[in-house]
């Protein structure tokens, strides 16, 4: 008893500072360690230095307590504390060096702090760069691919990108034919030229790959995709409107269940889309591959999955029927191109509309971990947003039509997804809203939920049967006549 009451007793500085943090006396603690410590030039022990690195760091005197925390680091959450006070403190490399050992350790929220880092220092919001420039018809010799640790970095006359690999990868082992598609489908609107006098040689893998958004399509994409799968999510790695709380959810719960190989890879190739002065973005619609691509040799891939529904495969801009395996450029260009480099283009969702897919989601039991809104905070959406509306709505999560985005887009002619908005307007009673489009009211989509079976040949055939077995586990086929083959909702706009 005698010993428990002694230890309180204030006769040591460590006693008197322990006191004072209990009681947040952070400046007394301060007058008491400059006083007797720092003035007189003495070290003092673990605790007086943790005691007042703590106070420093509560008072919001980074550059003392970053110099205790840096006495310390072997004690307690000390290296923690001084990797984010380095945030603020120290110049780029030195920085570098505390972030990559951090990571290398496990410290926690290395990785936040690295994205924050790489937004800072190596991959900025366009606003903030003099890179970036308006550049046409150059040849693949004009672009260099270079590697700085785990960062690979794309130099072109647009301008360079980067994305953050994971530790062990190395560029030198990556096939050129992967490199030059890469930079192709980042740059082709830029230029044409990159794949003049080239011929692929590359042989395929073993495993199939998904470039993994996180939203809808995507996860249903995922659930009809073998356990071998690596899925690889694009994360951007500047600040923006986008933000990733909804897609971390959905990452966590994914490697959680340990089925297939799931990562994320921070990337800013999404500023090449403002050289030809439009908003930031994917420069074509295979952009959102371009880290999968990049990784086909490391992860040994032999083919590439993304969650393209029949809204934008058999329905030209989502309301006009087209016989999709004939159209030369959106499916026969890419699948043989893709299929010259060793990866097959696997479009798994080609024959699903985006309301097969939200099905599909729903009864894999992964509805409650996947939130397509990218806006609202944490894992809830916004409401106002089109995603909001035509996606999280049929999940019973609330939206409200009148305003924002969705009363914006469903002003416009043609409608955007013209046959699932339909599906939504028709779903929630909502043609009060678009007057004009009345007459869509009373049109049959009974089916839309149903898969369209002619799409099952555009499937890799090394996963055909798999994956035909895994949409029939969900969806029933469409029945015959196809009534899709027949929808034309405004043929007088497209």
């Amino acid at each position: 008893m005698l010993h428990n009451l002694i230890k309180f007793i204030p006769f040591t500085h460590t006693a008197q500072m322990r006191r004072m943090i209990l009681k947040k006396r952070w400046a007394e603690l301060i007058k008491l360690y400059e006083a007797e410590y720092k003035t007189k030039k003495l070290k003092g022990n673990i605790l007086i230095n943790y005691y007042s690195a703590r106070a420093y760091t509560n008072l919001k005197k980074k550059k003392e307590a970053y110099e205790l925390w840096n006495e310390i680091l072997w004690y307690k959450n000390a290296r923690f504390q001084r990797l984010r006070l380095a945030m603020d403190l120290e110049e780029k490399d030195e920085l570098l060096k505390i972030i990559t050992k951090d990571l290398e350790d496990g410290i926690k929220d290395a990785e936040k702090f690295y994205e924050i880092y790489l937004g800072k220092f190596e991959m900025k919001h366009p606003t903030e760069r003099d890179d970036l420039k308006k550049n046409l018809d150059f040849l693949w010799e004009d672009i260099q691919f270079i590697q700085r640790k785990n960062i690979v970095q794309m130099v072109t006359p647009c301008g360079t990108v980067s994305w953050v690999m994971p530790d062990d990868y190395n560029l030198k082992e990556t096939h050129e034919d992967l490199l030059r598609m890469c930079a192709h489908v980042l740059l082709r609107p830029m230029s044409k030229k990159l794949l003049d006098n080239w011929t692929p040689s590359r042989k395929a893998g073993e495993r199939p790959g998904l470039a993994l958004s996180c939203g809808i399509d995507s996860i249903a994409t995922l659930l009809l995709m073998p356990e071998n799968t690596v899925a690889l999510h694009h994360r951007r790695a500047f600040k923006s409107m986008i933000k990733h709380e909804k897609a971390d959810v959905t990452l966590s719960k994914l490697k959680e269940m340990n089925k297939w190989t799931i990562d994320s890879i921070i990337s800013d190739h999404e500023v090449l889309r403002t050289t030809l002065d439009k908003q930031v973005g994917f420069s074509t619609d295979f952009a959102t591959c371009a880290h999968l691509i990049l990784l086909a040799d490391y992860y040994d891939l032999d083919s590439i999955a993304m969650g393209m529904p029949i809204d934008n495969t058999y329905l030209r801009k989502g309301a006009q029927f087209r016989d999709f395996e004939k159209e030369k450029f959106v499916w026969r260009y890419w699948r043989d191109l893709f299929e010259s480099i060793g990866l097959s283009y696997n479009c798994p969702l080609a024959g699903i509309s985006q309301g097969g897919a939200l099905k599909i989601v729903k009864d894999g039991g992964l509805v409650d971990f996947v939130n397509s809104c990218l806006r609202g905070v944490g894992n809830e959406g916004c409401g106002k947003c089109w995603k909001c509306f035509h996606k999280n709505g049929a999940l019973g999560r609330p939206f409200d039509p009148t305003t924002g985005e969705i009363n914006l887009f469903l002003q416009k002619r043609p409608l955007k997804t013209a046959v699932h908005v339909t599906w939504t307007l028709q779903k929630f009673d909502l043609f009060y809203l678009v007057p004009d489009l009345e007459y869509l009211e009373s049109l049959d989509l009974s089916w839309w939920e149903n898969y369209y079976p002619p799409a099952l040949k555009l499937l890799p055939e090394k996963y055909s049967e798999f994956q035909k077995n895994a949409i029939e586990k969900y969806l029933k086929p469409m029945p015959k006549p196809y009534a899709i083959e027949n929808i034309n909702l405004f043929p007088d706009l497209i």
